[in-house]
């Protein structure tokens, strides 16, 4: 063999050698986010499309340095933000954990069953979260959503000390094995204090409008989380008003997403990331051991050190939160992660937290980074909705639509099983210093809100004659689940009798705000004093669920119910025990039919990748064929925003379990819908290219 081939040969080993070495630094950074228990980390196999060119150019100029040098000396671990090098840690003890863990952790072998990886090296520290892949395989198509994949959580870890004592994963809740203990809730919450006002609102007048008296706090009943995941009993309490000119759509500067797209490429090859965890909704701090933790609430996860720290203090521990840890990875950008659904498998998309320790007309950068769905409708112009306590408690603004650089793409991460986690990327810069600002998917609605709500109707003496409130049921957690009737309870017992039924339910999935929105509109109308709504009381009997899954949404969940059920898939045989408030709302609308004639029954819902506001309903082949489409004509008449062309009364066999399909079909109700409004806006019309907000959601 000459020297020349032989030469060649050893080249190209030695470039092989250090393209593998190159995969595994690129990687590596990424690795001590996502837990080793669970087999989430990605290996040089796996390199995503955004990767490749970047690395095929440091190969070229690999092949350039070799054949200059005879030697090349390996790449250096990457460091964590104290020094240490993530490689050279031994691992943990898995039996290490934190002392926190006092409640029930249900089912968490079914989750080590999955440490066995021969990609991941066995000497690096993480530390463990819940990663669970969906026990029901593919996800079916919703009413809702079109469908959407069951979402495995991800973890991510400081690696600031590889002593560092392993949290617990996340409980996964069996309600077939032991009974759950609920989270001792005071009958009274907490209001927020207002903040300080900063200098250039000195003066200004004190809004406290949306605040509830002490009268009406001591009247709510206590909320019931039925888990044992820390809440504080601080409830932040949110003006509802909306801007008077609509929001228009986020229009993305061209070529966004393939910056965006850069930035992530880049990202893998920094080492000077600061990867440390600042918050997390379940595992103990290191930050707040010298804090004094009162009998009322919980420390804040991360105390600033000093006046001079600008980390952002986060908080998802209140009602309907949904935030379960944040990585700063520079002074002003942040990874975030949200948790899956209460015993459930997935299902990523509602987030609701707060931050503070802000600073005026700075650019903090949020990536949630483990999103499910392949695609989203903040690609097509949707922003989050922001809350100032400042603004709202000197100025008297309420929720508003910003950011910017908002995106949607697929990240470097893979998802067990098959498929990639996408990110959802936005810029925020805020107007004040040391202020309060809540952060959410959707303008938030929670229990409280709705316990609060139907307080004040029945206090109302113009609207209280004009409605009656039971209760329907109790849920797996303990909380009320209320039952509606709006008619005209004065007048001849025989026309009352005579009156024809309608159905109306809402917030089956916790995540689809504007369907509670849409609920309170429509209450304010039946019970408002217009001639319009007295004809309509005159002639039908009203019967109202406004929140079919209390439960979910108290404990900030996307799809599911506390028994990780999705309660829209459970209508056919609902299970008293696990799904009660769909059985009693089954066996109400068989009592009312049986009383009288129903004529509509309408689930109210939310929808994430579409336009505008549309109806699902069930096609008759045979008799009355093209009944079913007359309210939907009507409907697309007297709305600007109501769009019949995207109406669908195709029954596909995935929703033979839904609340539309059973209805229409066990009790032969041609006028059996499910209503969506999306949670962006309209395509056409008068609010084309603008954004709902809360007056439109309560007038649709």
């Amino acid at each position: 063999m000459s020297d020349t081939s032989l030469a060649a040969q050893m080249i190209e080993k030695k470039l092989r050698k250090e393209v593998l070495l190159l995969k595994e630094k690129l990687f590596s950074r990424w690795e001590s986010h996502f837990d080793e228990e669970f087999s989430l980390h990605p290996t040089p196999a796996q390199a995503l499309p955004i990767v490749q060119p970047l690395l095929f150019e440091d190969v070229k100029h690999e092949r350039r340095s070799l054949a200059k040098t005879t030697r090349s000396r390996p790449p250096k671990p990457p460091a964590s933000s104290n020094g240490n090098r993530i490689l050279d840690k031994p691992a943990p003890s898995m039996s290490r954990w934190s002392a926190h863990s006092d409640g029930p952790v249900l089912n968490v072998h079914r989750m080590f069953d999955q440490f066995s990886d021969n990609n991941v090296p066995s000497n690096r520290s993480h530390s463990p979260l819940l990663d669970a892949s969906d026990d029901e395989g593919t996800f079916v198509s919703s009413d809702d959503d079109d469908g959407s994949s069951a979402d495995p959580s991800m973890g991510t870890s400081s690696v600031a000390s590889p002593h560092t004592s392993l949290s617990p994963p996340l409980p996964l809740y069996d309600f077939r094995c032991s009974p759950l203990p609920f989270l001792p809730q005071s009958l009274v919450p907490l209001v927020t204090v207002p903040p300080v006002a900063p200098l250039a609102l000195h003066g200004a007048k004190l809004h406290t409008q949306h605040l509830p008296t002490p009268e009406q706090l001591q009247a709510l009943p206590p909320v019931k989380s039925g888990t044992n995941m820390p809440m504080l009993r601080t409830k932040p309490f949110h003006a509802c008003v909306s801007p008077v000119e609509p929001e228009p759509l986020y229009v993305a500067p061209p070529g966004l997403l393939d910056r965006l797209l850069q930035q992530e490429t880049e990202r893998l090859l920094r080492s000077e990331m600061m990867n440390r965890v600042v918050f997390d909704s379940v595992d103990p701090s290191s930050f707040n051991h010298g804090a004094t933790q009162s009998s009322d609430d919980l420390p804040p996860f991360y105390i600033p050190s000093s006046p001079t720290d600008t980390t952002l203090v986060f908080e998802s521990r209140f009602e309907s939160g949904n935030l379960r840890r944040a990585i700063q990875i520079a002074e002003f950008e942040y990874d975030l992660i949200l948790r899956p659904d209460i015993n459930s498998r997935g299902h990523t998309q509602w987030y609701y937290f707060s931050i503070s320790n802000t600073r005026a007309n700075l650019p903090y950068r949020f990536n949630i980074i483990n999103m499910i769905k392949p695609d989203s409708m903040y690609n097509h112009g949707l922003k989050p909705v922001l809350y100032s306590e400042i603004e709202a408690h000197y100025l008297g603004v309420g929720w508003k639509r910003i950011g910017s650089d908002v995106g949607y793409y697929q990240n470097h991460l893979k998802r067990r099983g098959g498929g990639a986690y996408y990110t959802l990327t936005f810029t925020v810069t805020c107007n004040h210093d040391k202020d309060t600002v809540y952060l959410a998917h959707c303008y938030p609605y929670t229990y409280t809100d709705l316990q609060l709500y139907l307080l004040k109707l029945e206090s109302d003496p113009a609207r209280r004659n004009r409605v009656r409130r039971r209760v329907l049921c109790q849920t797996l957690a303990g909380n009320s689940c209320d039952l509606l009737t709006i008619t005209s309870f004065t007048g001849d017992p025989a026309a009352l009798r005579a009156r024809k039924g309608v159905v109306i339910t809402a917030r089956v999935h916790p995540g689809e705000t504007n369907a509670s929105w849409m609920m309170k509109g429509f209450i304010d109308f039946l019970t408002g004093p217009s001639l319009d709504a007295k004809i309509l009381r005159d002639n039908f009997v009203f019967k109202l669920v406004p929140m079919l899954n209390p439960d979910g949404v108290i404990n900030g969940n996307y799809r599911c119910s506390l028994s990780g059920d999705d309660l829209n898939r459970q209508w056919s045989e609902p299970s008293k025990t696990k799904h009660p408030t769909i059985h009693y709302t089954k066996s109400m609308i068989k009592r009312l039919m049986d009383d009288r004639e129903v004529v509509l029954f309408c689930d109210l819902h939310g929808h994430s990748r579409k336009s505008n506001i549309f109806i699902y309903g069930c096609s008759n082949k045979q008799d009355n064929r093209l009944k079913e489409r007359i309210f939907p004509r009507l409907l697309e008449k007297a709305s600007k925003t109501f769009s019949f062309a995207d109406c669908h009364f195709h029954v596909d066999k995935s929703k033979e379990n839904t609340a539309r399909v059973v209805v229409w079909r066990d009790f032969r109700l041609t006028n059996s819908y499910t209503m969506e409004a999306s949670f962006c806006g309209a395509n056409f019309g008068r609010f084309a290219n603008a954004h709902f907000n809360i007056r439109s959601e309560e007038r649709r």
